[in-house]
């Protein structure tokens, strides 16, 4: 702000991360477990089994099966790799868990002139920080999108208007397509 205090009281800043984190953690009963076939701490999928919530189920990139580690585990064929030992070496946290679960949500911080003044710890969802963008700036006619406007205007000032959301409704479900 101080090199351009013309925006000052003028600029909405959103900073996130992409997703939470949280250590890993190895243990001899898990390693035994994969290399005897026994999989444990984690969720096995067929692709048309896999919760929408991944939206990942009708992706071409996804495999015929999907196999997410419990958090705080990991599926790793290189040994000793990461450790939870912070005077050795390595890694000691990863990502791709579950979204769902409270310690993959990342932290989020907002404010501006559009954005409302909340107290205490709020919740969003990653996925809605693109519809809250474009419904501060007004910008109507997104792709489809996974995120909804809906549940982000109560962090919105002003909320838009009911023609406004009914118009961006459309686009973001892909009722309404741009071609």
């Amino acid at each position: 702000m101080k090199a351009s205090p013309e925006l000052n009281g003028k600029l909405n800043l959103i900073v996130t991360a992409d997703h939470g984190r949280n250590a890993t953690y190895l243990y001899d009963k898990i390693q035994n477990g994969i290399k005897n076939g026994i999989l444990k701490n984690c969720t096995l999928w067929s692709k048309e089994d896999l919760p929408e919530r991944f939206h990942m189920k009708r992706s071409y990139r996804m495999p015929p099966v999907f196999l997410l580690a419990d958090t705080g585990y990991l599926i790793n064929t290189q040994k000793n790799q990461y450790t939870s030992d912070p005077t050795k070496k390595g890694i000691r946290g990863n990502h791709g868990y579950d979204n769902e679960d409270p310690r993959m949500h990342p932290f989020m911080v907002a404010m501006g002139p559009d954005i409302k003044v909340l107290e205490g710890i709020q919740h969003m969802e990653q996925i809605d920080i693109y519809p809250l963008i474009c419904g501060l700036l007004g910008l109507q006619r997104p792709n489809r999108i996974d995120g909804r406007l809906q549940r982000v205007v109560p962090f919105m000032k002003t909320p838009p208007s009911e023609e406004f959301m009914r118009v961006f409704q459309k686009y973001e479900t892909g009722i309404m397509t741009h071609s």
